[in-house]
């Protein structure tokens, strides 16, 4: 049966010349021939379905058929396996699935589809963009439908939440106010005042502060945050 090259170089549209230019793509890239006529822009995405539809054998996968198939049937394809071999299964008729292709001619693409499927498949042409965009729609991952590089996308930095707790920071400060009173008793008018003082010191000495409040010193403990309040009073 004719392919892409019997039917262009019927119409005149390929020479020798570019058949061995789209072949070196193709073999480089690993596509197949119709890709290749793409990428190469020999035809548009207009004009190369036009040609499907005008010489080849294959029946059209219309946007309708295309935007209307039920989950079951699009399970049958792997995500990676419809964005690799660019295809979109339609239907299933018997033990056969209709299968629209980028390039219908493109026999390995068939023969995966084949043996993942484990049914005969039915070829089918549709224009590039429909079929791209029912890939998009259906499947996980977006195939690039233009050469243009896809935006990176920006990271967003989010700072983390300070999780000191508070009783730590509380803890700290009523050590260095116990601190400072125990510094500066010279400084408490009343000998009952440092009495307290000394009390309160050897209450500090039933709790620690934790590592993430930046001290290991000894801190008083709840019984005897009243009291510090009581000496800073007496203080004055």
């Amino acid at each position: 049966m004719p392919g892409w090259r019997g039917w262009l170089r019927k119409l005149g549209i390929l020479s020798d010349e570019k058949a061995k230019r789209i072949e070196a793509i193709q073999k480089r890239d690993g596509i197949s021939f119709g890709e290749a006529l793409l990428k190469d822009k020999v035809l548009d995405r207009n004009g190369y379905l036009k040609i499907l539809v005008t010489e080849s054998p294959y029946p059209l996968a219309t946007p309708g058929m295309l935007n209307s198939v039920p989950p079951g049937i699009t399970n049958i394809l792997s995500s990676d396996l419809a964005q690799r071999f660019k295809c979109f299964p339609l239907w299933v008729v018997g033990r056969r699935l209709q299968v629209a292709f980028l390039d219908p001619t493109d026999i390995v693409a068939i023969n995966e589809v084949c043996q993942s499927s484990g049914m005969e498949i039915e070829p089918f042409c549709c224009h590039p963009d429909d079929l791209f965009a029912a890939i998009d729609a259906t499947y996980e991952t977006a195939i690039p439908t233009s050469a243009e590089p896809a935006e990176p996308k920006k990271v967003v930095q989010v700072s983390k939440p300070d999780t000191k707790p508070k009783a730590a920071k509380e803890k700290k400060n009523i050590f260095e106010k116990l601190k400072l009173f125990q510094k500066g008793k010279k400084g408490i008018p009343s000998p009952s005042a440092r009495n307290d003082v000394d009390v309160i010191a050897s209450k500090a000495k039933q709790s620690e502060i934790p590592a993430s409040a930046g001290m290991t010193q000894e801190i008083p403990s709840p019984s005897a945050r009243n009291d510090v309040d009581v000496i800073a009073s007496k203080a004055k």
